[in-house]
């Protein structure tokens, strides 16, 4: 599995119990009352059909945004915990193109020895001049 599978498994296996149940209603309490309430204030009204309707969409809608809120939270969490770890390599496709043409200007005598002595001397320049 890849890294959004793990936390969305995680996300949906810890998802039974009643605890987060209990948060998954209240969520969507406050979410439904806020909605109501917009409604009202805008004069808006519902009959029992439009109601039942609307609350079926809402339920359709809402557990897809808690499941969505809940995933981007163990993914913010699973990611800072990696940006901690110690040896973590960068990968070109990560940096940005703009960058990308600014580590192409330094020679790769210059890398050979950043990456065996952890020193390296540019002596031309990298950045345009503004």
């Amino acid at each position: 599995m890849n890294n959004f599978e793990k936390v969305l498994y995680e996300v949906h296996s810890s998802f039974f119990y009643q605890t987060n149940m209990e948060v998954l209603l209240t969520f969507l309490h406050e979410k439904y009352e806020k909605i109501k309430s917009n409604a009202s204030k805008q004069g808006l009204s519902l009959d029992n059909t439009t109601e039942r309707d609307f609350l079926h969409r809402f339920m359709l809608e809402g557990v897809t945004s808690f499941y969505t809120e809940k995933l981007k939270e163990k993914l913010k969490e699973f990611e800072g915990s990696i940006s901690e770890q110690p040896m973590l390599l960068a990968h070109p496709s990560s940096v940005e193109e703009n960058f990308r043409s600014l580590i192409e200007k330094i020679p790769s005598y210059n890398i050979d020895s950043l990456v065996n002595t952890g020193i390296c001397l540019v002596n031309s320049k990298i950045y345009e001049e503004m």
